[in-house]
Formats: structure tokens, C-alpha cells, sequence
């Protein structure tokens, strides 16, 4: 639930932004869009990881990758090269979270 609103309001907001031109929707998507950037390589981090065990995925990661790739599609569409570009590292890292945070908790240590 919590997923469908936070992507759902960003979606909603890329919506008012980009289609209906309205100039403080762009800014806040673009920024929300660029912390998102800035900020996700810093979930592959060790502290990170061990206080993110036993999460679970609140969506299947298949849903995640759609959502996040129909973001990148509409940044570049509306000729946000830049924000398209960097933001295609964010599913790579999120994916990357979830695969050490398998095998951390089933490692004989984890």
C-alpha cells in the first residue's frame, strides 16, 4: 500500500508536471527524481544493509522495474536526458540491494 501511494503521488505529479506544464510539479518530480539518484548508491553500503535485514519487498520486483522504467521513458520523452540517463542506475542499484541482502541473510553469518 505504501508503495502504490508514494510511486502513485510521483506519477501523479510527473503527470501534472511534464503533460500539464505545470512549472512546480517538473521542479518537485526533478527534484525528488535527483535525491533518489544522489541517494540510492548509499543502499549498497554495509550499515545499510545489515539494519535493512529481514525487509521484504513490498512489490515484486518486476512491477518496481516497470514503474521505474516508464519513469526513465518519460524523462527522456520530455527531454530530460540527463535526469533519464542517471535515474537508469537507480533499478540497477535497488536490484543489486536486493540480491546482497539474499545473500547476506542466508550466508552461514547472516
Amino acid at each position: 500500500m505504501r508503495w502504490i501511494l508514494i510511486n502513485g503521488g510521483f506519477l501523479l505529479a510527473m503527470y501534472f508536471g511534464l503533460f500539464e506544464g505545470i512549472e512546480v510539479a517538473t521542479n518537485v518530480v526533478l527534484l525528488i527524481a535527483w535525491v533518489t539518484i544522489i541517494v540510492s548508491p548509499f543502499m549498497l553500503t554495509d550499515s545499510f544493509l545489515a539494519q535493512s535485514q529481514g525487509r521484504k519487498r513490498s512489490v515484486p520486483g518486476l512491477l518496481d522495474g516497470l514503474f521505474d522504467s516508464l519513469v526513465v521513458l518519460l524523462f527522456a520523452w520530455f527531454g530530460y536526458l540527463a535526469t533519464a540517463v542517471f535515474y537508469v542506475l537507480h533499478p540497477i542499484v535497488v536490484a543489486r540491494f536486493w540480491k546482497r541482502l539474499e545473500q547476506l541473510e542466508t550466508s552461514p553469518g547472516g
